[in-house]
């Protein structure tokens, strides 16, 4: 009978632990929000917003920075400019970006790029996902669209994993993009280099690049793998397909694919 008593109790204990919560949404939108960066490129007297980035790492002062490569390789940016990220808008404090890794948008490592700063300052980071994507995944994002700063969107993944065919209109990659997911979420001009994170996790899943044309509402996204692929390539190999890597500080890389509009 004692055994049996025992034996019931572990099975109630067992039945009643409680599981590990998913983290809260709001931390996880708190801390996006913070890692969150506008990206802007300047010239003599001339400064102008760009994209939207993410903070995914660091190593001492330095802070490793994602986006889209459209971003910084765009051929109609400009010769000789000088980008830099704002993280508070309070402050409005700048701080200067090397671009240290960008990936072609028609290569096998995609429309990311890499950029990098260096400062004492504390910064907050959003580590990449090692899981899965899947259909219905709750997500969100941090970025600038069209200019009006930080703005916090939520939305579903409704195609994990797809390829881009290439677009009219001037809309879109050269070639279409590859390895790709598809996200039901708002945006606009400006968004693209948004980390995408997953609202299970709080880790980065992807990266926002644009949308197809008359698509509002409708997002796309290169997987992470390419973003992988491509800091793989660059540290131990030090060549990318299509793309390059150890930039010159400061300066802007030319890749030879056409303009890519949010």
């Amino acid at each position: 009978m004692t055994r049996l008593i025992a034996t019931l109790l572990v099975s109630v204990m067992l039945i009643l632990a409680p599981s590990r919560p998913a983290p809260s949404p709001k931390p996880i939108a708190k801390t996006a929000l913070q890692a969150a960066g506008l990206l802007y490129a300047s010239k003599d007297t001339e400064k102008h917003y760009l994209c939207s980035t993410f903070t995914f790492e660091h190593d001492g002062n330095k802070y490793e920075i994602g986006t889209a490569s459209h971003c910084v390789s765009d051929p109609d940016l400009p010769e000789g400019l000088k980008f830099s990220v704002m993280f508070d808008e309070v402050s409005k404090k700048e701080y200067p970006a090397k671009v240290i890794a960008v990936g072609g948008i028609d290569s096998d490592v995609g429309d990311v790029a890499v950029l990098e700063i260096e400062t004492t300052d504390v910064l907050p980071v959003i580590p990449l996902s090692t899981e899965t994507i899947d259909y219905g995944d709750r997500v969100l994002y941090v970025g600038g669209a069209v200019a009006l700063g930080k703005q916090l969107y939520f939305g579903n993944i409704s195609e994990p994993k797809v390829d881009i065919p290439k677009m009219e209109g001037g809309q879109g990659a050269p070639k279409g993009w590859n390895n790709t997911f598809l996200l039901s979420v708002a945006g606009g001009p400006g968004a693209s280099g948004s980390g995408i994170i997953s609202a299970k996790t709080g880790k980065i899943v992807g990266i926002l690049v644009g949308h197809p044309p008359e698509g509002r509402g409708v997002a796309i996204a290169v997987r992470l793998e390419q973003l992988q692929v491509l800091l793989y390539n660059c540290q131990k190999r030090q060549t990318v397909p299509g793309g390059v890597c150890n930039i010159k500080p400061y300066t802007q890389p030319r890749l030879d694919f056409g303009p890519v509009k949010w």
